[in-house]
């Protein structure tokens, strides 16, 4: 069985597209943190998920552990 060739010219094409295309992230919807480890709590990151897309951390320069009491939901559409 061969493949038509514009079947096979439509299926490179579209992957020449999807290869030449390069995936955007999302915008920050905020930002855990202040620079300060203690700034780095479970409350801050709730309000930043609460925006959906990237969130990202400014907890200092040592290592910050959050701890969590259940599990967080990310309800915006992202």
């Amino acid at each position: 069985m061969t493949i038509p060739w514009r079947v096979l010219a439509l299926v490179v094409l579209l992957a020449g597209i999807l290869t030449i295309t390069p995936a955007r992230p999302a915008t920050a919807a905020g930002a855990v943190g202040s620079g300060t480890a203690n700034s780095c709590t479970e409350t801050a990151l709730e309000s930043a998920l609460a925006g959906g897309g990237r969130v990202t951390f400014d907890c200092g320069n040592t290592a910050v552990t959050i701890r969590l009491t259940g599990e967080k939901t990310i309800a915006a559409n992202t």
